[in-house]
Parts: structure tokens; C-alpha cells; sequence
């Protein structure tokens, strides 16, 4: 991995993290705002960078 795909991956695990902490109440349930950022970062990294960024972003989840 390079620097620039390096700064991406840290760029969208950090909008994971906080984005997480936004709750946006629901009907039945809030609904977060974490996957968001990663399912972003994992298309624009592609491969292996984007597997480990959405695994990343589910274990924090949980």
C-alpha cells in the first residue's frame, strides 16, 4: 500500500468511528450512521484495503 491509499484508509476509519456516534431515532430502532463512510471507503480502496476497512468498522460495531 502507498502513502495516498494509507491516508485514505485512515481518513475513512476515522469518519467510521465517528459517524457511529450519530443515532438518528427510528421507528423501531435508531439507525447509525457507520456503514456509511465504510462501504465508501471500501469501493474507492478496492480489494484487500476496503475487506480490512469494513471488517474493522463491523468489529468496533460490536
Amino acid at each position: 500500500m502507498n502513502a495516498k491509499k494509507i491516508s485514505l484508509f485512515g481518513i475513512f476509519l476515522a469518519l467510521a468511528v465517528v459517524s457511529a456516534s450519530i443515532k438518528i431515532p427510528a421507528v423501531i430502532a435508531s439507525v447509525a450512521l457507520d456503514m456509511v463512510p465504510a462501504l465508501i471507503g471500501a469501493v474507492v480502496l478496492g480489494g484487500r484495503a476496503g475487506d480490512v476497512l469494513l471488517f474493522l468498522v463491523i468489529c468496533y460495531r460490536h
